[in-house]
């Protein structure tokens, strides 16, 4: 897809928190291709530092090896799920 097709596809799904949405659908806005350490790199290599990433982020950036592992350890027993008071013990039958 190029860049435009992945803004548009951007804009018709996702609500960006804090955004002001009627200005956002106009704006051109950089398409992230990967992430190192503390810096973002969109698909035209401007490189951008990730001041405003999640917690762990901008703790012990972007792909830390140890954190990756874990992760990919994780997946490999159980993916996900939610902590909405609806794990109750059963026995089993």
């Amino acid at each position: 897809m190029s860049d435009r097709d992945l803004q548009d596809l951007d804009r018709s799904v996702l609500w960006h928190p804090f955004t002001q949405q009627q200005g956002w659908a106009g704006e051109d806005f950089p398409v992230i291709d990967h992430a190192d350490d503390t810096t973002l790199y969109d698909t035209a290599g401007n490189a951008y530092i990730d001041g405003v990433s999640s917690l762990w982020c901008t703790v012990h950036g972007h792909r830390h090896p140890a954190i990756d592992i874990a992760i990919k350890d994780q997946l490999d027993r159980f993916a996900h799920s939610t902590m909405l008071s609806m794990l109750q013990p059963h026995k089993h039958l």
